[in-house]
């Protein structure tokens, strides 16, 4: 037997916000709890213990081994469809095709992330879009000598 399953934190019981398959709830639970892997489901999780509330899993539906990808599919998709902000990112049914919302929260995250770095980087090699290329400067560490790179191309490395 197989358990669809859902994640929600005690502080708000009703308001599912993960939906996953186990065939043992209690160890799935364990897991999630100790599961350090940096997805939005763990900040989640990792957020709600913080604030010292608890991670609730239930039994959303029972199926047999043969039909879990399609319903897991399924009520991920029921789910979001009735207004749950769902932590999965992924279809389900062991998919790896990330969510639009997933893949935007990601770059989101990534550009945050990054773009202190990335703007020390622009502004010491005066890297700029010009006539559908990139440009950057920088002095030659033996010669002295100011280099010129010029790339084309929408993800270019200067």
């Amino acid at each position: 037997m197989i358990y669809i399953y859902t994640l929600s934190s005690s502080c708000d019981p009703d308001n599912i916000r993960y939906v996953g398959k186990t065939n043992n709830l209690k160890d799935r639970l364990r897991r999630h709890l100790k599961n350090v892997d940096g997805t939005y489901k763990y900040n989640w999780v990792k957020s709600e213990l913080k604030k010292g509330n608890k991670i609730i899993i239930e039994t959303l539906d029972e199926i047999d081994n043969k039909n879990w990808k399609y319903w897991e599919i399924y009520w991920i998709n029921q789910l979001k469809d009735w207004g749950f902000k769902l932590t999965n990112g992924t279809i389900g049914g062991d998919g790896f095709n990330l969510t639009n919302d997933i893949l935007n929260k990601r770059n989101k995250s990534n550009l945050d992330r990054h773009s202190k770095r990335l703007n020390k980087f622009i502004k010491k090699y005066n890297i700029h879009f010009d006539n559908n290329l990139w440009i950057g400067y920088r002095n030659c560490p033996t010669c002295k000598n100011k280099i010129e790179y010029k790339k084309s191309g929408k993800r270019s490395t200067i």
